[in-house]
């Protein structure tokens, strides 16, 4: 069991900015990515659905192999000042630790199938309920750097190795325009080393695809940006009360004791068919599914029409590839986009310059393709 740690959400923020902090303490998040938890008890409507839920993560955890083959790694990055500057440089290389295809790539290229994610996301309902199943794209899942030396031979020996840095992920030119047509929801550093903040969730053609940068627990301390995950999520959650069709967001819903029945919910759309909640009658969920959320949007959320949430996703996923991209032939839609990874200024001040760190991400969405149906047809690796 794990302990858990609060952070505002950005809703919570902005409440205690604006009415101050007493009785404001009820909008959070959870860090425990690796292990279950639970709520304290309480008569809080969130702290119920984190109980029956458990969790509020909307995506794929990591795999279970990872957690038993734990190597340490160094807290601090130690820099020799009486080194030439000029005679190194940083190495940084972007990581996959998987369990059976792990890879390290200086620059990585990675092609995404979306025709064989989103039909393999349609069809996860059909099948039996397994907890570890898969559901968000992880690209990659640590962020590391060589620190080396120019021997006088003239060639490059590392000196020492860290994961224990803040890097920044800068979009390259377009890229920005780009990551709007691919998701309704991000926030990145453009090329001029501003900060962009996009949220169009539940407009038309919105994409609830999520391109969400997380950080990693790294010799205790929890580092930004290490890791890219993209996964599907709903536009907003609440809960729908009296009744299916009466949803409700959570900060409006005042004291619970006011409702006949309260059940949670998310939306995806303004329309009825829009509103999926938590069914008593669907399949087995276990809190300690790796999937976080994103079990209950495949398996337990459904609409009037019997839907299951991810089904409802996918669709819309489906719509706004075909409306945003630019098609390159009938019924192929593509989409690039390219980012680099800036080091710290502690580690660019002790360096002459840095080798690595470009992030090539091709979206190919074939309507006209039969798919497979396997998961490990979803991302290419390019050498």
């Amino acid at each position: 069991m794990a302990n858990t740690r609060f952070r505002l959400t950005p809703y919570g923020h902005d409440k205690i900015l604006k009415e101050g902090i007493y009785s404001t303490f009820i909008n959070y998040a959870l860090e425990d990515e690796l292990q279950m938890y639970n709520v304290g008890a309480g008569n809080d409507l969130i702290d119920s659905i984190g109980r029956k839920t458990g969790s509020h993560r909307p995506y794929t955890d990591d795999a279970s192999c990872l957690k038993a083959n734990v190597t340490p790694i160094n807290v601090d990055t130690p820099i020799d000042d009486q080194l030439d500057r000029e005679g190194r440089r940083a190495v940084i290389n972007i990581e996959y630790s998987d369990c059976a295809n792990p890879y390290t790539k200086q620059n990585l290229t990675a092609n995404i199938d979306l025709a064989e994610y989103f039909d393999y996301l349609y069809n996860l309902p059909t099948v039996d309920y397994v907890k570890t199943v898969p559901v968000s794209l992880t690209i990659y899942d640590t962020v590391s750097y060589d620190l080396q030396q120019r021997k006088a031979d003239g060639t490059w020996e590392n000196i020492d190795s860290s994961e224990q840095f803040v890097p920044t992920l800068r979009a390259l030119p377009k890229t920005v325009e780009n990551l709007k047509k691919l998701t309704s929801r991000f926030n990145i550093v453009d090329e001029s080393g501003a900060v962009v903040y996009f949220d169009k969730a539940l407009e038309r053609f919105w994409n609830p695809l999520l391109f969400n940068l997380l950080p990693k627990s790294v010799a205790g301390s929890f580092i930004e940006a290490q890791k890219l995950v993209l996964t599907p999520y709903p536009g907003t959650f609440g809960a729908v009360v009296n009744g299916n069709l009466n949803f409700m967001n959570f900060e409006d819903l005042g004291p619970t004791d006011s409702y006949d029945t309260i059940k949670p919910a998310a939306k995806i759309n303004n329309n009825t068919d829009g509103i999926y909640w938590m069914s008593d009658n669907t399949k087995t969920y276990k809190v300690d599914d790796e999937n976080k959320f994103a079990g209950q949007m495949v398996y337990n959320f459904i609409n009037k029409d019997k839907k299951y949430l991810i089904q409802g996703l996918v669709e819309l996923m489906r719509n706004s590839v075909e409306f945003k991209f630019t098609e390159t032939s009938f019924g192929i839609y593509e989409l690039k986009l390219e980012f680099e990874y800036v080091l710290d200024s502690r580690v660019q001040t002790s360096v002459a310059n840095t080798v690595g760190g470009r992030l090539t991400l091709n979206f190919i969405y074939d309507t006209n393709k039969a798919t497979t149906g396997l998961w490990d047809n979803v991302i290419e690796i390019v050498d």
